[in-house]
């Protein structure tokens, strides 16, 4: 039995994850070399919150996260 303020719940959701990474080199000069380089990444329900309602049930939310970034560069090997 269920204590007076206690409530069960039980909540599954299926997670996605999306990532896109593109870069590019090009030599510049005998072993000098440019580069750039993006990055996009998204988790779809990846984590939830469970809020008590006062009629003993339960209101779940999902979360999702995702990252945007790039880089550019210059690399030199001797």
């Amino acid at each position: 039995p269920l204590a007076q303020n206690e409530v069960l719940s039980t909540f599954a959701q299926a997670a996605q994850t999306y990532d896109l990474y593109v870069g590019i080199q090009s030599a510049v000069w005998r072993g000098l070399k440019v580069f750039a380089t993006f990055r996009d990444m998204y988790y779809q329900n990846v984590g939830a919150r469970a809020v008590p309602t006062p009629d003993l049930t339960v209101e779940h939310e999902s979360f999702s996260v995702g990252y945007e970034g790039y880089l550019v560069g210059l690399s030199w090997r001797f």
